[in-house]
């Protein structure tokens, strides 16, 4: 019975996951957390690209509408910066 409980009281000394874990990517295995890495960065990245590309095509779309819509007040499109003010 005292053998038992002394295993048990120490089964977790023995068996450290994290050490296991870093052992066997590091070292000689290191181009298995390279290939991790890339795997689970290839579908974040693109989330990242994709989502960009429409966030930025929104904001310049109302970019573009906001100059076209009010030219004098937010100095856009229809404001010719060369001509002389108006009184």
């Amino acid at each position: 019975v005292g053998v038992a409980q002394d295993v048990r009281s120490h089964a977790a000394d023995g068996l450290d996951l994290t050490a296991l874990c870093v052992g066997e990517l590091t070292g000689p295995n290191v181009k298995g957390l390279v290939d991790l890495f890339q795997e689970v960065g290839k579908r974040e990245l693109r989330l990242l690209v994709n989502s960009g590309l429409v966030v930025g095509l929104a904001l310049g779309l109302l970019q573009s509408g906001c100059s076209l819509v009010l030219p004098r007040r937010l100095g856009g499109a229809g404001r010719n910066v060369t001509a002389e003010p108006e009184r």
